[in-house]
């Protein structure tokens, strides 16, 4: 065999090796493909085109879902700008309270000043969402108004009673306006913003302990209780340090304001001995047996206690009251509702949240602390 045989064998061997090598890559490819053991990216076969592989149908939808989005929010009757536009310079309070029914009705004498650098066309009045607002004049006219429900953990129940009035002229930046308002309801324990954070229940309850009770009332105030009219924006617990900015805020922008209060309370069996009034200790008015009970307020939740306007008109009743006002705190079996007084002059609100307290017991003095 010479080397022209040899050469056309080798050739031929080369074309009949390199066909099946080639037919075994293909068949390879195709089995790693169909095993699901790789992604090709593409194939080439014989004549074929180049064909970019489809990707897997879990990555497009993982690819092209939607981002989930957050509800939107309640739309409400004022805007945060008119809530925060607000600052008061004095308070007047006559308060009416009924511990038995754990009720409370106020008159509210208040000056506010639109602190904002635009006029206000309505401004924002908030309270506890425990009670509710009976009437509001503005410059001693009768005003209009209406109420909703927001959410803010700066009162124990998690909720503000909102009134928005709608003013009959703006009132000019740095201009003042007097408001003349009644409101009234109840003050039970509430630990709704606690629990809806998961607190425990148990800790929740310890935590949240204002109430009017015949025992004992307790109003902390700004931060734990809206007993009083405020207009500030709405905040939530659970949202770093805004509701604590809040309170200290309010407490600064509030400090040079005026406070006066008239508290009657009624009672029957427990007779209250010493009032807290926005941090001072107050004793009972002398007269505080027999004093007419303030009628301002055109709601009969408001109405004065039936003995207090006869005892008024007969001297000898009279002596027979301030003696009765010695009497022992604790009455038991007593049926005859009775009211004593508190009142807490014209003083500076200071860097408090105004707070009011009543309750029984006996006042024991140290230097610089009253017990």
């Amino acid at each position: 065999m010479n080397f022209r045989q040899y050469g056309f064998s080798f050739l031929l061997l080369f074309l009949v090796v390199g066909r099946s090598i080639g037919q075994s890559s293909s068949a390879v490819s195709q089995s790693n493909a169909s095993s699901g053991n790789g992604q090709v990216l593409f194939s080439r076969g014989d004549g074929s085109p180049v064909t970019p592989a489809t990707p897997p149908e879990s990555s497009q939808q993982s690819t092209n879902s939607p981002k989930p989005t957050h509800s939107p929010a309640k739309p409400t009757l004022a805007t945060d700008s008119e809530r925060s536009s607000l600052t008061y310079s004095s308070y007047d309070f006559e308060v009416h309270v009924e511990p038995s029914q754990h009720s409370i009705a106020v008159q509210a004498r208040m000056a506010a000043r639109n602190i904002s650098d635009k006029p206000l066309e309505r401004i924002a009045l908030q309270l506890s969402s425990s009670l509710h607002w009976d009437s509001i004049q503005i410059d001693g006219k009768p005003a209009k108004f209406e109420t909703e429900t927001v959410d803010s953990d700066i009162d124990h129940t998690g909720e503000l009673t909102e009134a928005v009035v709608r003013l009959a002229m703006p009132l000019a930046s740095g201009s003042t306006i007097r408001m003349n308002v009644i409101y009234s309801g109840t003050v039970v324990p509430s630990a709704e913003r606690l629990l809806r954070l998961g607190a425990p229940e148990k800790v929740a309850n310890s935590s949240e302990w204002d109430a009017i009770e015949p025992s004992f009332t307790a109003l902390r105030g700004f931060g734990n209780v809206i007993w009083f009219p405020v207009s500030t924006v709405p905040v939530l617990l659970g949202q770093g340090p805004e509701m604590f900015d809040s309170v200290g805020k309010w407490k600064l922008a509030e400090s040079n304001a005026t406070i006066t209060m008239h508290v009657v309370v009624e009672f029957l069996d427990v007779k209250p001995t010493v009032a807290i009034l926005n941090g001072a200790v107050v004793q009972p008015d002398k007269s505080s047996a027999m004093k007419a009970t303030p009628d301002p307020v055109a709601s009969p939740s408001m109405k004065p206690p039936r003995q207090s306007r006869r005892l008024e008109s007969n001297e000898s009743e009279t002596n027979q009251a301030s003696k009765s006002s010695t009497a022992p705190a604790t009455m038991v079996g007593n049926t005859i509702l009775q009211v004593t007084s508190f009142t807490l002059p014209a003083t500076r609100l200071g860097f408090a949240p105004l707070s009011l307290f009543v309750t029984s017991a006996e006042i024991e003095s140290v230097p610089g602390l009253d017990i």
